[in-house]
């Protein structure tokens, strides 16, 4: 199995039970903060560490998805 890298908005609508727009928001904050450009690919590693997550279980939780 692949490991995953990239979080995507459908990711969080999993993890965190919110809409697809706030998971949008989301993903761009950590993109700001990054300073990334508005559509480069944020991993699953800098989102655990802007929002303090557990990245095992997040990526835990994303393969039982």
């Amino acid at each position: 199995m692949m490991p995953l890298l990239i979080i995507h908005p459908k990711d969080l609508l999993l993890l965190d039970n919110i809409c697809y727009d706030t998971a949008r928001r989301r993903i761009q904050r950590v993109r700001v903060h990054l300073g990334k450009a508005a559509r480069a690919p944020i991993t699953v590693t800098e989102y655990c560490r802007f929002y303090y997550f557990n990245e095992a279980e997040v990526r835990a939780a994303l393969r039982r998805s």
